[in-house]
C-alpha cells in the first residue's frame, strides 16, 4: 500500500520542500515595531510618561528598520 501511494505521488523526499513563509529581510520584527513607534507617537502627543517606554520597545523589537531609526531620533 505504502508503495502504491509512494508510486502515486512520487518520491517527494528527494525534492526539499519550499516554505510559504518569506524570509525575513532585516531582524526582528519590523510591522510590530511600526505598531509600537504609533502608539509612542501618540503617548507623546498627551505626554503620557509611557512614550519613551514604547519608544524603547520599538527599537528593541527591529533595531534596524526605519521605525527604529524614528524611534531614536523622537527619543534624544
Amino acid at each position: 500500500m505504502a508503495a502504491l501511494a509512494q508510486e502515486r505521488l512520487g518520491n517527494r523526499e528527494s525534492t526539499p520542500a519550499k516554505s510559504s513563509m518569506p524570509e525575513k529581510a532585516e531582524s526582528g520584527d519590523s510591522k510590530k515595531a511600526a505598531a509600537f513607534l504609533r502608539l509612542a507617537k501618540q503617548l507623546l502627543e498627551i505626554k503620557s510618561p509611557k512614550a519613551n517606554e514604547y519608544l524603547q520597545k520599538t527599537i528593541d523589537e527591529a533595531p534596524e528598520s526605519e521605525a527604529a531609526q524614528e524611534a531614536r531620533m523622537l527619543l534624544k
